[in-house]
């Protein structure tokens, strides 16, 4: 059970963390691009391997990219709750059970 949830954690956390990428991508090309066609909203860019491509700064597609860094964001929160309430969990295993005495305080018991 415990293994299997790890592994959940882990894929879910790279899958993030890809996107983050592929929106640093986007960012970049957005800040460093040059109008191609102002009244269709799009610009071009070339990278850092020397590729050009076109890429659309229209107001929606801004919008757009917003919304997906917003959600985004809360993953990386959530990944984050994850992984502090797991370092929990393996540091004081009993704790959820309440048979593991926490820092600061005292003992229980379940029964």
């Amino acid at each position: 059970m415990q293994r299997c949830w790890m592994i959940r954690q882990k894929t879910a956390s790279l899958a993030c963390f890809a996107e983050v990428e592929q929106c640093r991508a986007y960012r970049n090309a957005i800040i460093h691009h040059h109008i191609y066609d102002h009244a269709k909203g799009i610009g071009t860019y070339v990278d850092e391997s020397k590729s050009s491509y076109q890429i659309l700064v229209s107001l929606d597609a801004l919008a757009t990219l917003y919304n997906i860094l917003c959600s985004l964001l809360l993953e990386v929160r959530e990944i984050d709750l994850l992984l502090v309430a797991s370092r929990m969990w393996l540091e004081f295993p009993g704790a959820v059970s309440g048979t593991v005495k926490l820092p600061n305080q005292t003992a229980t018991s379940t029964s």
